[in-house]
């Protein structure tokens, strides 16, 4: 069974925060958001964050506003978008060396695949899922696992990054390593209990190798 790399798309695959900046920016009566504000909101799915985008105005947080964003949101994603660092030639090196890479996103999943597909993605993944692709709003572990069986992988046979304490715990709980991206949006404090650490995209790799070796006994 081939080795799994499993990446958080909001922060550890891609910047997706001026997008989404720019979406919230055009709901009526919101008042508008700084990018590192939106960055700090970040957690969950996109119904969660624009829940909590609410709360920070005094808005009540209704189906339509919710529509209301993902229509604006359709129009950012790509342009407001943006690889992290050397994402793509590490993620190319890694396929080369035998990996399957996945990709999980707290976004709808045709938002998702379009965001990856405009960002040069496109014949990398071997799964990709979105807050929708296994029914109504699973919690992070249930997702990273019906993402793993979509790949066709073990989880003893992959490794998970990404940039917030639901996704360390969530690994933590299932038995799964994982690699902290410390250039996404979480603080590093949030990094505690991760398997390792990583501060820039190319380190990965060789990472994820390693957490995969057998453990001497």
């Amino acid at each position: 069974m081939p080795r799994t790399l499993l990446v958080d798309l909001d922060g550890a695959l891609v910047d997706t925060v001026p997008g989404l900046t720019a979406a919230l920016n055009r709901l009526e009566p919101m008042p508008p958001f700084s990018q590192e504000e939106v960055a700090r909101l970040i957690a969950g799915n996109v119904a969660e964050l624009l829940g909590r985008a609410c709360a920070a105005r005094r808005q009540i947080a209704s189906p339509r506003l919710h529509k209301a964003f993902l229509d604006h949101y359709r129009s950012y994603a790509v342009a407001g978008s943006r690889p992290r660092g050397d994402v793509l030639p590490t993620l190319r090196r890694m396929i080369a060396d035998g990996w399957t890479i996945a990709v999980w996103s707290g976004q709808p999943e045709d938002i998702t695949h379009t965001i990856l597909n405009g960002l040069g993605f496109s014949g990398l993944l071997g799964a990709v899922s979105g807050c929708d692709t296994f029914g109504v709003s699973p919690s992070v572990p249930q997702q990273v696992l019906a993402t793993l069986a979509a790949a066709d992988s073990a989880v003893d046979e992959a490794v998970i990054v990404g940039d917030h304490a639901e996704h360390v715990s969530a690994a933590r709980r299932l038995g799964l390593a994982c690699i902290f991206a410390g250039w996404g949006y979480g603080p590093l404090s949030m990094a505690a209990g991760a398997s390792a650490l990583a501060m820039v995209f190319s380190d990965v790799h060789g990472l994820a190798a390693r957490l995969l070796l057998p453990q001497e006994v």
